[in-house]
This record gives C-alpha cells, sequence and structure tokens, in this order.
C-alpha cells in the first residue's frame, strides 16, 4: 500500500464516518455533539486533501493550510467533547493553536523536520487536552463509550510522538509527508485506526448518556407514579375519613342524626315496596341534665360512650342502624321487617343492659344510670311516611318518661297511622 493509498483511504474514512454522525444525530435531541464531530472530520478530510496534493499545490496551502485544518479539527473534538460534559473552556486554551499552527508553520516552511516535531508536540498537546477532558469528568460520564474515545486520542498522542521521536533521533528522514518509509505507512494506518476509534467511542458515549438519562426517566417516573398512586390511597382513606366524620358522631362514634334519616328515607321505600314492617326505637338517658350537673361534663360524655357502646352491640343484626339523634337521645332503626314483639324484646333489652352498666347516679330514683324507650313499630307503605313513624317512638318515649322512666312504652299501629296510639307498660 502507497502513501497515496493511504491518504485516499483516510479521507474517505473520514468522509464516510462525518456522514455517519451527521444521519445519526439528524433532529435528535441531545446528539449536537456528534454535528460538531461531524464537522471536524469533514475539515480532516479536507487536510488530508490538500496534505495529498503536495507539491501539485502551492506549500502554503498544502503545509500551513492543511496542519493549520488539523489544529482546528482538533479544536472542534476537544469542544465536542467539552459541550457533551457542559463545561466551558478557556478561549486562549481551545483556540490558541489557530493562532500558533500558521504562524510557526509559515515560519519553519523551508524546514520539514522542525515542522514534524512542531506538529507532533502542538496535536498531542491538543489530544491530550481532549484526554484530560474526558479523565476529568470520567466518574460523572455514563458507559464504556469514554473509555474507547481516550483510547482514540491515546493513539493519536502515540502517532505524533513516534513521528517526533524518530525524526528528533534521526530514525527517518521526513524530507516530505508523501516520503515512504515504516513510521510514514505506520503512521497512516494508525490514523485509519483512530477515526474509528473515535467515531464508535463519541457514539457510544453520547447514546450511553441517553440510555442513562432514558433510565433515570423512567425510575423517576415509576417514582412518581408510586407516589401518585400512595397520594390516590391517602386522598381515598381521607376522603373515606371525611365521608365517616360527616356521617357520624364526634363523641360516641354512632351515626349522626343526618345520615340516620337518610338511611330512614331508604330503608322505609324499601320496606314500602315490600309491605313490611318498620320499626323505630327512641331512647333517652333518664335524668341526664342532672347527672351532668352532678357528676360533670366529662362524665357525661362517658356515660353517653357506655350507653351507645350497650346500643350498639344490642342491635347487630343486619339492617339494624342506630344513632345518636341528639344531646342524650338515641334512635334505633331494626330492619328485617321486625315484628312489634321483637322490637319490644329488643327494647326490653336495652333497658336491661344499661342499668347492668351500674353507673352511679346519685340523683336517679334508681341509683344508677337507666334509659326509657319508645317503640313504634308499623306497616310501611308508600303512602305513608318516616315521619309518622318517628312522631310514634318520639310519643311512646315520652310516654315511658311519663310513666316513671326507666321503662319500655310501645306505639302499637299497623297501618302507619298517627292516630293509632296504644301506649303499653
Amino acid at each position: 500500500m502507497t502513501i497515496g493509498t493511504s491518504f485516499l483511504l483516510i479521507i474517505l474514512a473520514s468522509v464516510v464516518l462525518a456522514m455517519a454522525l451527521a444521519v445519526v444525530s439528524y433532529r435528535r435531541t441531545g446528539t449536537h455533539v456528534l454535528h460538531i464531530w461531524a464537522s471536524g472530520l469533514v475539515v480532516h478530510a479536507i487536510a488530508y486533501v490538500l496534505f495529498a496534493l503536495r507539491g501539485q499545490i502551492n506549500d502554503g496551502l498544502s503545509i500551513v493550510l492543511a496542519n493549520t485544518l488539523l489544529a482546528f479539527m482538533f479544536i472542534l473534538f476537544a469542544l465536542g467533547v467539552a459541550r457533551f460534559q457542559q463545561r466551558p473552556l478557556a478561549p486562549l486554551l481551545l483556540w490558541g493553536p489557530m493562532v500558533v499552527v500558521p504562524l510557526l508553520f509559515t515560519v519553519l516552511l523551508p524546514y520539514s523536520e522542525a515542522r514534524v516535531v512542531l506538529g507532533g508536540v502542538i496535536f498531542s498537546a491538543q489530544a491530550g487536552l481532549a484526554v484530560l477532558l474526558l479523565w476529568q469528568q470520567r466518574q460523572q460520564t455514563p458507559g464504556r463509550g469514554q473509555y474507547i474515545l481516550m483510547a482514540g486520542f491515546f493513539l493519536v498522542i502515540s502517532v505524533f510522538s513516534l513521528r517526533a521521536v524518530a525524526t528528533l533521533t534521526g530514525y527517518v528522514k521526513m524530507t516530505s509527508i508523501l516520503d515512504e518509509n515504516p513510521v510514514q505507512y505506520l503512521s497512516f494506518l494508525t490514523v485509519i485506526v483512530c477515526l474509528m476509534l473515535l467515531a464508535m467511542g463519541l457514539v457510544l458515549m453520547v447514546y450511553e448518556r441517553l440510555e442513562t438519562a432514558l433510565l433515570d426517566s423512567q425510575a423517576l417516573l415509576q417514582e412518581q407514579n408510586q407516589e401518585l398512586a400512595q397520594y390516590a390511597i391517602d386522598l381515598k382513606r381521607a376522603n373515606q375519613q371525611l365521608e365517616t366524620l360527616s356521617i357520624t358522631d364526634g363523641l360516641t362514634g354512632l351515626f349522626n342524626r343526618r345520615h340516620f334519616d337518610h338511611l330512614l328515607e331508604t330503608q322505609w321505600a324499601q320496606a314500602a315496596r315490600q309491605g313490611g314492617v318498620f320499626s323505630v326505637l327512641m331512647t333517652d338517658v333518664d335524668c341526664f341534665k342532672k347527672f351532668n350537673d352532678h357528676y360533670g361534663h366529662q362524665a357525661g360524655d362517658a356515660c353517653l360512650v357506655q350507653v351507645a357502646q350497650v346500643l350498639q352491640n344490642l342491635t347487630l343484626r343486619a339492617g339494624d342502624v342506630v344513632a345518636r339523634y341528639g344531646g342524650e337521645e338515641f334512635v334505633l332503626l331494626l330492619g328485617g321487617s321486625a315484628q312489634p314483639a321483637a322490637a319490644g324484646a329488643v327494647a326490653d333489652a336495652l333497658c336491661q343492659a344499661v342499668q347492668a352498666l351500674h353507673i352511679p347516679h346519685t340523683k336517679s330514683p334508681w341509683g344508677y344510670v337507666t334509659i326509657s324507650v319508645g317503640v313504634a313499630s308499623v306497616m310501611a307503605t308508600p303512602q305513608g311516611s318516616v315521619d309518622q313513624v318517628l312522631k310514634l317512638a318520639d310519643d311512646a318515649l315520652y310516654a315511658a318518661k311519663a310513666a316513671g322512666r326507666n321503662r319500655v312504652c310501645t306505639a302499637a299501629s299497623l297501618k302507619a297511622s298517627p292516630h293509632a296510639l296504644e301506649i303499653a307498660h
């Protein structure tokens, strides 16, 4: 292989690699550095065209301009690395060779060996700058592409160092870049290898960073999705808590009056469609104001909580609903078409269970906290209303209180008629 053939291969490799980098980076985010290096490879190809025309064109072009273009190529390579790393470079450090090379190569135009040594020093320093930039950011740069790139630049340094040392020691006589000797053959063969290493290393380094960024984005997206899912769970839980707070009594944990009224309407409509019996129990803590005045409001609250627990424990059937209706008054809705006898039995059990708590009440005739219960069981019909059954239960409760408290009174009516009130002791 002749020197001319080597130049042709170098020019061809530079152009092909430049086109490949341009195609790979075309309209792709995060690959702008490839544009810079593609430009550098085009400059490299032009420099070797001028080298190949040595003796056929003016030496100012084939020597001064060609070497200046070679220096410019290394500037573009270093600039590409700096842009990839998003770091600034001192203008003098980066662009200094664009002044030094044309000036010194013009002065040394008659001295070919001096130019070889000078080029070896300057171009090795430029390649060394790129290696230094890569090495300083090796921990922050993901992947192995950067090491392939470093290997390519080290090979460049080795080539120019070999040429300079071989010239200084007199191993070869460098009269022209077209001279054919082992150092020249090895140099230009190595240049082709360097081009491939540099291009592959850069592309790999760029895409490793893009891949890492993609993985980081996916991890961040997954983390955000998990946070959103957790937020949705927390929001659902908070909504459930708000819903619970909106329908329950804060002291006793029973349903509040507003929610009970809603359930009452719903179950009345259902019972009316099915023709079932509708039973409501109204209960009130006897002499509760005296209890509060004597024992204090904290003791009064504790008393209501214990009574509420008894009411809740004794109404565990499906459809049973117990609520705090206001103050010391509670209301129970018995589901499952509870017959009057069954409703009365539940009321008796409630009275006995509350009295069995033995909550001291010195202001009560019985010495303990007791309750009175009014029971209303009616046949639900579309023409009737919940207000009727509540009125019956409330009237029965007041009848129980009027009869001496600590007892059950029943308003018996199977026709949902507010006038059919029969008090039983």
